[in-house]
């Protein structure tokens, strides 16, 4: 009589993948998820960001951030100048 280690030995035995493989397809699926999400989302900012209302307001802050600068530029010549001249005299 032979020895029978399985119940029917023509069926092969059947292994199902570790829990670790679906972490790991989870966690590759999230990145390529959130990967696609970042570059929508910087594709968005880039046309709302050429649009010609929002590129007028953009240009209007700078201006006004530019006048402000020469403004305080001209205040510190001005005492720069006032110091030179109470060095001088």
């Amino acid at each position: 009589m032979a020895k029978v280690t399985k119940p029917r030995p023509e069926i092969q035995e059947v292994t199902a993948p570790s829990a670790g493989i679906f972490d790991r397809l989870d966690k590759k699926e999230a990145d390529r998820r959130l990967q696609e999400l970042e570059e929508a989302e910087a594709l968005r900012a880039a046309v709302e960001a050429s649009q010609p209302s929002n590129l007028q307001a953009d240009l209007a802050a700078k201006e006004r951030i530019i006048k402000r600068l020469e403004k305080k530029l001209t205040q510190v010549v001005k005492r720069l100048d006032a110091l030179e001249g109470q060095a001088d005299g």
